[in-house]
């Protein structure tokens, strides 16, 4: 018997204190309870079935993300969808102007060049990337199957609508198993 469709709602923007959530994830196992127990000016502190978690206020979006990937994520009832991530579609990229996106692509190409691109330990599916050379080292989350845009933990790609900041698309460049997602990118510009 197939389960009903149940009505879906944007991700909050932001995480506030006192925010619950429901993982019912997609393997069948028992859904997994979440609240935001504390945020301050640079990080929100999430309870998971108990356990505290620290991230950073710039890892809303993608820890959004990922919970979406483990499953069906429920507040106040209704599923959430977090903009450009669909759990069981494959991703689309959102259309860029050429002059915008040459220019990360620019940015980029000197990010391969004079940092450090190291993969980490595979998570699931996803693989991630510490990008180092800069102001600070940034992690770099990417599906080998496309399933999902890239998604990195820097300011320049958390404070805006599209995924592709210099450090997704160096990794997307440097690892020869995602270079198929740059032209998938460069095919959607406007």
């Amino acid at each position: 018997m197939a389960k009903p469709s149940r009505a879906s709602a944007p991700a909050p923007a932001a995480p506030t204190r006192g925010l619950t959530f429901r993982l019912e994830p997609s393997n069948g196992a028992y859904w997994v309870n979440l609240s935001i127990a504390q945020v301050n000016r640079r990080s929100f502190y999430a309870s998971v079935d108990g356990v505290r978690e620290r991230h950073l206020l710039a890892e809303w979006i993608p820890w959004l993300r990922d919970l979406c990937a483990r499953g069906t994520l429920i507040h106040n009832g209704k599923s959430v969808h977090v903009a450009g991530f669909g759990p069981s579609a494959t991703f689309t990229p959102v259309a860029e102007s050429r002059a915008l996106l040459h220019g990360r692509m620019r940015s980029a190409r000197r990010v391969v060049k004079t940092y450090s691109i190291t993969q980490q330990t595979c998570a699931d599916e996803r693989w991630f990337f510490e990008v180092a050379g800069g102001a600070r080292a940034y992690t770099v989350r990417a599906h080998p199957e496309w399933s999902e845009p890239p998604s990195c933990d820097c300011p320049d790609a958390t404070g805006r609508r599209s995924p592709w900041c210099k450090h997704s698309l160096a990794v997307l460049m440097s690892e020869p198993a995602l270079r198929c997602q740059l032209l998938d990118i460069m095919l959607e510009i406007s």
